[in-house]
């Protein structure tokens, strides 16, 4: 990625909603979080930033499934001091998934939050989150940001898992070849009451 000082710029609008929900109500006020280093504390320090090609399991409990991703550090400051990833990386159209346990019909919601890495184009950048056979997607304006206003956005979606073992994927859907896209952190899943 192209990164210089004072060009990023994060910003989330709009959520182009396929499958995407309000916040529901979760399972008492200790619902558990079944996915593992939601918010990629737990992997490498990436110093500013650390790009991962497919196939690479380096951020701890995620597998990078296409092209790259970048793990965000202290390049920009991600929501309670954690880190996130930039699904652009470099070049990108990346994706990361991670596979975990649930109770088949058992209802769930993904909870993530949502920014976008302006420093190059497109400004709208595009994710798609997949799991248990519902897909949502999502669009971000990065135009009027700066590195002074990142902007997070709260999403989530719902899902009934279909089995024992269910997968979740972010995934990049700008154009091929970019390496500025849209930016996870804080995911979490949970049991609906």
């Amino acid at each position: 990625m192209r990164y210089f000082t004072g060009c990023l710029m994060l910003l989330t609008l709009s959520i182009a909603g396929l499958g995407a929900t309000p916040e529901p109500a979760l399972a008492g006020p200790k619902a558990v979080n079944v996915i593992v280093d939601g918010d990629f504390s737990m992997a490498p320090n990436p110093g500013g930033f650390a790009t991962y090609p497919k196939g690479s399991t380096a951020i701890t409990g995620w597998t990078v499934t296409q092209a790259t991703v970048d793990l965000i550090g202290t390049y920009w400051t991600a929501p309670g001091g954690a880190r996130s990833v930039d699904l652009d990386g470099t070049p990108g159209t990346g994706a990361i998934a991670q596979s975990f346990k649930t109770v088949r019909g058992a209802k769930y919601v993904v909870s993530f939050l949502l920014s976008g890495n302006g420093e190059c184009p497109p400004d709208i950048k595009r994710a798609r989150v997949t799991v248990a056979g519902t897909i949502a997607d999502f669009a971000v304006d990065t135009n009027k940001a700066s590195i002074h206003k990142n902007i997070w956005a709260a999403k989530t979606v719902a899902f009934t898992a279909t089995r024992a073992m269910t997968t979740l994927q972010f995934a990049s859907k700008d154009p091929p070849g970019g390496q500025c896209g849209p930016v996870v952190a804080a995911i979490k899943v949970v049991r609906r009451s």
